[in-house]
């Protein structure tokens, strides 16, 4: 863990950033994003009632004091001005930040930009095509999770569909065989973005 509220620990990050622009990165992909910060008065997390059994379970607590603080949003906010200012000082193509986040919906939106215009991520990764649907999914379930994501997306971003990654099982597992792989890849494929 990063002490993010310290502005000496922003500053340095910032100028991690910077150092790898001046390398010539184009982009970066920003890991864990929702647990970025940490309640401020160190409070522990309330039990979520999910899973008893093992308190070394994720679901064993409830993350309110330590996922999703609105301080992790203003920090892609300051990232991308760090993008930004470096394109206008040195020009070139736009400079592209990812994040990464299982988040709610409503909480990765927040992610592009605000009501004051202030822009964030060019790309949160849309995972809920992997939270969301499984092999039990109906025709309905995919049309409800791809248009909440198409919803959600501010005007001027293109949309992404993310069908897996490294933290979890491989599409052909979930979605019920291999033959789902392809199929899932020809959903992705038609969709926009």
């Amino acid at each position: 863990d990063l002490n993010y509220r310290n502005p000496a620990v922003v500053e340095a990050m910032k100028n991690v950033l910077r150092f790898w622009l001046g390398k010539g990165v184009d982009g970066f992909r920003i890991d864990a994003v929702p647990w970025l910060f940490e309640d401020e008065q160190l409070r522990d997390e309330p039990l979520s009632g999910w899973s008893q059994d093992d308190p070394l379970r994720p679901e064993y607590l409830n993350h309110i004091y330590t996922q999703d603080l609105p301080e992790t949003v203003d920090m892609v906010y300051q990232w991308r001005e760090v993008l930004d200012e470096y394109k206008k000082a040195k020009g070139g193509e736009t400079r592209v930040l990812m994040t990464e986040s299982w988040s709610a919906l409503s909480v990765v939106q927040t992610y592009f930009n605000d009501s004051n215009g202030r822009l964030g991520s060019q790309m949160p990764f849309n995972f809920q095509l992997i939270m969301r649907l499984d092999q039990n999914s109906k025709a309905s379930d995919y049309k409800t999770v791809i248009d909440s994501w198409l919803d959600a997306v501010p005007v001027g971003h293109a949309p992404n569909w993310v069908l897996g990654n490294h933290d979890k099982r491989r599409v052909a597992s979930r979605m019920g065989g291999e033959h789902m792989a392809d199929i899932m890849e020809m959903v992705e494929l038609s969709m926009p973005g």
